[in-house]
């Protein structure tokens, strides 16, 4: 996903997490494997492992990379004559905005003009007025009153770098690469203007 995000970064808007989509991406993966079979497909939705992680790890990558994520476009509509179906039907669109919303997404898919609302009300009470989710304090203002600047971010970039290399070391991996880096992220937190896609100075780093 950070593959196909970067690819297309003058031209994408962001990713956006297909049910169906991904499904069918996985049987094209596995079609020669005998030993591969999806259950019947009306039991494999959002919750189920493999969908739930690869929901999750695209709000991950899009988030690293200051895109947007959209959450799946559910299969529901209202139902003018039947009541009962109508309801369960509404409520299944509430379910998976509200677990959307609280995955980390920053907007849905509706398949009817009608579930806009419902949609809208679930991102909402988690959103708030905030435009995304990759936007933790969009005022510069923690949760404790204090205001973030340059003075604060940058001791703590050196005091998060000393405990990660500490734990690398621990697993017996090099950290040579890692001040380096730290340099890299110190820039490009505190510049004024960001670089056109974030990954492109460490892309240069590493030429």
């Amino acid at each position: 996903m950070e593959e196909i995000l970067y690819e297309l970064r003058n031209h994408s808007s962001g990713l956006n997490a297909g049910r169906w989509d991904y499904i069918f991406s996985c049987i094209k993966k596995f079609k020669k494997n005998k030993d591969f079979c999806l259950a019947q497909r009306s039991a494999i939705t959002m919750e189920v492992p493999f969908m739930r992680g690869y929901a999750l790890a695209l709000v991950q990558a899009c988030h690293k990379r200051g895109a947007p994520a959209m959450g799946g476009m559910s299969a529901l509509i209202p139902i003018k004559n039947d009541p009962v179906a109508n309801e369960k039907a509404l409520a299944g669109i509430r379910h998976d905005k509200t677990r959307d919303a609280n995955d980390g997404f920053d907007g849905g898919w509706v398949a009817h003009p009608g579930l806009v609302p419902i949609a809208m009300e679930e991102f909402v009470k988690v959103l708030g007025d905030k435009p995304n989710q990759w936007v933790v304090s969009p005022k510069g203002i923690l949760d404790d009153g204090r205001k973030v600047t340059v003075e604060m971010v940058r001791p703590m970039i050196a005091e998060e770098l000393v405990k990660v290399k500490a734990f690398v070391t621990a697993q017996g991996e090099d950290t040579a690469s890692y001040d380096q880096a730290a340099v890299i992220f110190d820039e490009m937190s505190l510049t004024p203007e960001y670089p056109e896609f974030l990954t492109l100075p460490l892309y240069e780093a590493m030429a």
